[in-house]
């Protein structure tokens, strides 16, 4: 099937209820030296959209057999390109952004990973889909509200929440979403606790260029790892340090993701703490050093003998 025909423009979606917008593009210039890496996404005036779960199944599900070389080729080699990774047979799907947290002290690294139960399986950044045209021109809107959305940390009483924050995110409602995030997991916190984040230092420079025809549009964002899905679809990961003073086994961390089925309910995925050596080319994670779910790091949860004896009346505190 042509996908042009069987998706929708922009311009005929504009204004409608949308629970996400992913735009087509048929030009991703990705190229590579050893000192940096770059990646160009051109898009159209006018482009096809996906706005509906079915439009993503189609769109995802178009072959690629030229890509999967390219993307050998892009793991491989230490110089490549420039070239283009879409074509009009097989385009892009400009699609996704969010933040690889990273905790750091003097001693410990820790990349901080939301369990994922489908398909692709494992544990992810806080990443999610572009809402709206301005967030897939300003792919760094997207990067930082999914970061706010996602992540909550908190003391180990859940009292005391670390409000992060850096002088450049001047355009974000930050204590909007702390407050949002406090309220979904009903925490009655006595302190919000200023903490400072900034881009990770990385072995490299990552530059990702945006442009559109309209009033010759350009948007450079440094310091973003492409992820390039092999169906087409790219993720845009800014890899981040937080700064926070306190052991990992004084932390609480919560996943401030609202339920999809109901917002007043967290979706509550588990979320793990992984020891690491390195975030690109050889990404080296270690065995999870700990993993909450609720708040509760379930590596320290008792268990509770009482309930495998009969007739035992559990009463809740």
């Amino acid at each position: 099937m042509d996908w042009r025909k069987e998706l929708p423009l922009l311009s005929s979606v504009q204004g409608q209820n949308r629970k996400f917008l992913i735009a087509a593009t048929t030009t991703v210039i990705f190229s590579k030296t050893e000192d940096e890496e770059v990646l160009e996404i051109q898009l159209e005036r006018d482009p096809r959209v996906i706005t509906t779960h079915s439009e993503r199944k189609f769109g995802y599900s178009i072959p690629r057999p030229k890509l999967a070389k390219k993307l050998a080729e892009m793991k491989t080699s230490k110089r490549m390109g420039p070239v283009n990774l879409a074509d009009e047979n097989e385009p892009f799907w400009m699609s996704a952004g969010g933040v690889l947290p990273i905790l750091t002290s003097d001693t410990e690294k820790y990349v901080i990973g939301f369990a994922r139960d489908i398909f692709p399986i494992g544990y992810n950044a806080a990443s999610g889909v572009s809402d709206n045209w301005s967030e897939i021109l300003h792919p760094s809107s997207i990067i930082f509200r999914e970061f706010f959305e996602e992540l909550l940390i908190t003391d180990k009483n859940h009292s005391v929440a670390y409000a992060f924050s850096n002088p450049k995110l001047t355009d974000l409602n930050t204590e909007m979403f702390l407050e949002k995030q406090a309220a979904l997991w009903h925490l009655s916190l006595t302190e919000k606790k200023p903490s400072f984040m900034s881009p990770y230092p990385l072995n490299k420079k990552y530059r990702l260029v945006i442009s559109h025809p309209s009033e010759n549009f350009l948007e450079v964002t440094e310091g973003v790892l492409p992820v390039v899905w092999d169906i087409g679809s790219i993720d845009l990961i800014m890899p981040v340090r937080l700064h926070i003073d306190e052991p990992l086994n004084e932390l609480a961390i919560f996943d401030g993701e609202q339920h999809w089925k109901d917002s007043g309910l967290a979706l509550n995925r588990p979320v793990a703490a992984l020891p690491f050596e390195g975030i690109e080319n050889e990404r080296r994670y270690g065995k999870p050093a700990a993993i909450w779910s609720s708040g509760n790091n379930i590596f320290e949860i008792p268990l509770l003998h009482s309930i495998y004896t009969p007739f035992t009346k559990i009463t809740k505190r």
